[in-house]
């Protein structure tokens, strides 16, 4: 369970990522997965055009370290539940 001052605080260092950008905040989380090696390939579930053209141009955004460890700084990991 995330807690409520995380997400605020993760949302607005998105935003702020996004306007210095010039991208979308969902731009900046689909940048932050591309920048994971893990990650080969994010899923999106799109409804309307809009929203594909805007995870598409995804792929344009380039985030450096510094903005990867400012979108990460508010996370604090946690045990996974249910499990020991």
């Amino acid at each position: 369970v995330v807690s409520r001052p995380i997400w605020a605080k993760s949302s607005s260092r998105s935003r702020s990522c996004a306007a210095a950008k010039r991208a979308t905040p969902a731009q900046i989380a689909l940048a932050w997965l591309h920048a994971k090696s893990v990650v080969t390939a994010p899923i999106v579930g799109v409804t309307k055009l809009p929203q594909l053209e805007d995870a598409l141009a995804s792929v344009e955004v380039d985030l450096t370290a510094d903005e990867i460890e400012q979108l990460e700084t508010p996370y604090e990991p946690h045990a996974i539940a249910g499990h020991s």
